[in-house]
């Protein structure tokens, strides 16, 4: 379902309800306050979880964060890492769905389980220095001039994955985002 909706909306191009964009590499309002809060989570990243540091650029540079603020669906804001190359689109996706707002809707006579909560970290700079961070940019450039896609779903399927976004980094602060990985073919 959560994947369905990642669909539509980068599909669609459509923001979603209460949508925040930063094209200037300001954190976004929601997204402040949700680092913020979340700073102190008991959730740690380990040595064996996968780091992707990333630069997101314009819509139209094919790598770039959409994110959202929708409380009447979900627990914490939607943040979505897009690339889209050769047809696919490459989503990492930091969501936490209210499936007590998902159930309303659910018709079967079994409900679906809640999906395990992704979290966000604040951890110092040097934290960096201890787990092996590839850069998602020079991927997906990689991507573009013919690198295979299914390889990486592949190699990083089922993984725990960790989002270092550059655009967040103050103070010798890093923040992690929790993601899943969805490959959508348009």
């Amino acid at each position: 379902m959560i994947k369905l909706i990642a669909l539509f909306m980068v599909l669609l191009g459509t923001p979603g309800r209460d949508s925040v964009k930063s094209e200037t590499g300001e954190v976004p309002a929601c997204l402040r306050e949700y680092f913020t809060a979340a700073r102190d989570s008991a959730w740690e990243p380990n040595a064996g979880d996968v780091f992707f540091a990333v630069t997101p650029g314009p819509r139209e540079g094919g790598l770039y964060r959409e994110a959202w603020s929708d409380s009447t669906q979900l627990l914490t804001p939607l943040i979505h890492y897009n690339m889209k190359c050769k047809g696919r689109y490459l989503i990492f996706s930091h969501e936490n769905v209210d499936m007590k707002r998902q159930h309303r809707f659910y018709s079967g006579k079994k409900k679906p389980a809640q999906s395990p909560l992704l979290v966000v970290r604040s951890v110092p700079g040097s934290f960096l220095s201890k787990v092996k961070v590839r850069d998602l940019n020079e991927l997906f450039e990689g991507f573009k001039n013919g690198e295979d896609v299914d390889r990486f779903e592949e190699e990083f399927e089922g993984k725990r994955i960790w989002i270092i976004d550059r655009t967040f980094m103050t103070g010798g602060q890093v923040i992690l985002i929790e993601t899943n990985l969805g490959i959508v073919f348009s």
